[in-house]
């Protein structure tokens, strides 16, 4: 197992119109693909289009470890889990507002027995990360842990609710 934890990709100035510069994400070409609740307007399509271009960065960056995993050979022995961060900030229902928007976290997983290509709606947090990295590793979980090993989700075939206990956090 390989664990990486560096600096967020994502938690750094940004620079406006650079969605547009590096990554040419053009702001009117999200005319009326925004989400529904916020101003169709050219500053905030600007907005969303750099915020679309720190995604490809991330992305970027994520690939980047997967190639130097495969490039020495341990990729497909590699537990590979990242969270993302809750929102979009300083829009209305972004970040900091208990909107689906503002507090949804992505959590994406591949490795050993892992199967891809699913979406996952099982509540889980960032306390079951510690569980199921020792469960991962073959050691079992001291009862003290307050978060619940997510391997059997990880490792089932359905997607959807895949633990019924996991409807809540």
């Amino acid at each position: 197992f390989c664990f990486w934890f560096g600096p967020p990709l994502t938690h750094r100035a940004w620079e406006k119109g650079s969605g547009e510069a590096l990554w040419g994400i053009k702001p009117d070409a999200l005319k009326g693909r925004l989400p529904r609740f916020l101003p169709d307007v050219p500053e905030v399509r600007a907005d969303f289009a750099d915020y679309l271009g720190e995604i490809q960065a991330w992305d970027a960056g994520v690939g980047v470890l997967l190639q130097e995993l495969e490039a020495i050979g341990e990729l497909e022995h590699t537990l590979v889990v990242i969270s993302g961060d809750h929102g979009m900030p300083g829009v209305p229902g972004g970040k900091c507002n208990l909107y689906d928007f503002g507090v949804g976290v992505a959590l994406l997983a591949r490795g050993p027995g892992v199967p891809g290509g699913r979406v996952v709606d099982d509540f889980v947090n960032l306390m079951d990360l510690a569980p199921t990295f020792l469960e991962a590793g073959g050691v079992k979980p001291p009862e003290v842990m307050n978060g619940r090993s997510l391997l059997n989700v990880l490792r089932a075939d359905k997607s959807g609710q895949v633990d019924p206990a996991r409807t809540w956090v």
